[in-house]
């Protein structure tokens, strides 16, 4: 039943989105982390770990170089007499907290998204449904019987429609994921 949902080794899932484009599956360099621990003092040479990877991370004049390729520092100042440090992404030359050392670039220039955007993504209408649903105070679970309107509520109806077409997709989104299943197996089968 999981495999009708997209969760095992669906790539042509359109609504998959792959871990290695994940925020948290990438390393990364925080320049306040760097800047707290005294690694940004001229003439400072680190060796940054991850795994069984590493990056050398060596403090110039004006910058850094991680793994030979120079980074500029900005310096902005929000409070008067508070600096604060920023990297220079070399790709889209913004200013960032965060550099990924995949690509050596900012979230945006790696194109990475955080996990949590992508909770509930695998059968689409369903978080919508869920979110109705508890709106209307009526059990979450999908098809479950939804009670007549209640005096108070005022626009009931519009979302019994909504729910109602949610589940429709929601039929039409499993019968085609459960007839590609089959189909696969069938073509499987010796």
């Amino acid at each position: 039943m999981i495999a009708c949902f997209g969760l095992i080794e669906d790539h042509g899932n359109p609504y998959h989105f792959p871990g290695i484009r994940l925020i948290e599956a990438n390393p990364r360099v925080d320049i306040w982390v760097l800047l707290r621990s005294g690694a940004l003092t001229p003439g400072t040479e680190v060796e940054l770990r991850y795994g069984p990877v590493g990056s050398h991370l060596a403090t110039r004049e004006g910058g850094i170089l991680i793994d030979g390729t120079r980074v500029l520092l900005i310096w902005d100042e929000p409070m008067q007499g508070v600096g604060r440090c920023w990297f220079e992404c070399p790709v889209c030359k913004q200013r960032c907290r965060h550099l990924y050392l995949r690509q050596l670039a900012c979230r945006r220039c790696s194109r990475l998204d955080y996990s949590s955007r992508h909770l509930h993504r695998s059968i689409p209408g369903l978080n919508r449904l869920r979110y109705l649903r508890r709106k209307l105070g009526l059990e979450l679970r999908p098809f479950t019987p939804i009670p007549p309107r209640p005096k108070h509520h005022l626009r009931y109806h519009r979302i019994v429609a909504e729910i109602h077409a949610l589940e429709a997709g929601l039929v039409g989104h499993l019968q085609t994921d459960v007839n590609d299943v089959l189909a696969r197996r069938l073509r499987l089968k010796p």
